[in-house]
């Protein structure tokens, strides 16, 4: 047996010897973790555990929808530590990104903690770590834990997985779309979910005040002819000037991605807060995105890569850019 399937059969075993679950996921969510997060709450309720699901920050309008999307919490509870048998963490490269209050948490609770992502810069920081970067989505890998726990899979965890591997994939148009992606995918739709409602509610739903920030993120854009990238800006004047949220820019750098067929590498940054940037990267095959985001402590896979950085945002796109230029010139990312 090798590593990547005796770390799924521990956690198998692990999840079967206990009775107390916390489900923690990362901050600034996306359709991946929020659905994984949902199926696997239900697929351990089935299995008569205990469960509390934690995301720190709020969910996107256009992920409310979800049945289940209730069972997420956005508070640790008081006096927590201890409670639980086990700490199960979804789609998250390290501990930091579920945010403060989950790690300074997580730093004084001993339950033993289970890591279940598919991202290779995944840094390994579980007791058991079922990492495996050939899933296109962690959704993929919860499919695999109903399946092998023979857990029914109702409508409801049906749509949850469905929209997790369905975001994450770019609507099955990623590189990472795999013929078992879509087998998968096909076992659901067979299950009860229905592609074109899960399309309509994530991506033709937007509020007004989406749109409008939108339209002032991509009328910021800017392309860089020496270094064959895009890149956007979103502030937080922008946010009190649209009345829209912050997470109401989950999946703008995707239209850039999906419909800008000239430009091949892209990056949005996001200022989520006075002196606090996120940075998502996106790549159409020239450049590894990851490789991009460990340059600045961040991770990610080849498609698609995230960091966090610290300054105004005018400071973290100037200091982007020149580090990214002088990881070219070494050689640290490569231009296939």
């Amino acid at each position: 047996m090798n590593e990547r399937n005796n770390n799924f059969e521990k956690a198998l075993d692990t999840i079967r010897m206990s009775n107390r679950f916390f489900i923690g996921t990362h901050v600034f969510p996306d359709g991946d973790n929020i659905g994984s997060v949902i199926a696997l709450h239900y697929i351990l309720e089935q299995l008569g555990k205990s469960v509390y699901s934690y995301c720190e920050t709020d969910i996107p309008q256009f992920y409310e929808w979800m049945k289940g999307i209730e069972k997420i919490h956005h508070e640790i509870p008081d006096e927590s530590v201890g409670n639980f048998d086990v700490i199960i963490v979804l789609d998250s490269g390290d501990l930091k990104r579920l945010g403060r209050k989950f790690y300074e948490w997580s730093r004084d609770d001993k339950s033993q903690i289970i890591n279940i992502d598919h991202h290779v810069t995944n840094n390994g920081y579980g007791d058991i770590n079922w990492v495996d970067s050939t899933y296109a989505a962690t959704g993929e890998q919860i499919y695999e834990i109903a399946r092998a726990f023979n857990a029914q899979i109702t409508p409801n965890i049906a749509q949850a997985l469905y929209t997790a591997i369905y975001t994450d994939t770019g609507r099955f148009s990623y590189s990472n779309t795999s013929a078992r992606t879509l087998f998968f995918a096909a076992e659901l739709v067979n299950a009860g979910v229905n592609p074109n409602h899960v399309y309509r509610k994530v991506y033709a739903s937007r509020s007004l005040a989406a749109l409008e920030l939108e339209r002032e993120v991509l009328n910021s854009l800017v392309y860089d002819d020496e270094l064959h990238l895009a890149y956007m800006m979103m502030t937080l004047d922008m946010i009190e000037r649209t009345g829209a949220l912050i997470a109401d820019s989950e999946g703008i750098i995707e239209h850039v991605a999906l419909f800008g067929e000239s430009i091949k590498n892209m990056l949005l940054f996001k200022e989520t807060a006075p002196d606090e940037v996120k940075v998502s990267v996106r790549s159409r095959g020239e450049w590894d995105a990851s490789k991009v985001a460990l340059l600045f402590g961040g991770g990610g896979h080849r498609g698609a890569g995230g960091f966090s950085a610290r300054g105004s945002i005018s400071d973290v796109i100037s200091s982007s850019l020149n580090r990214i230029k002088q990881a070219i010139n070494d050689g640290t990312i490569n231009r296939d």
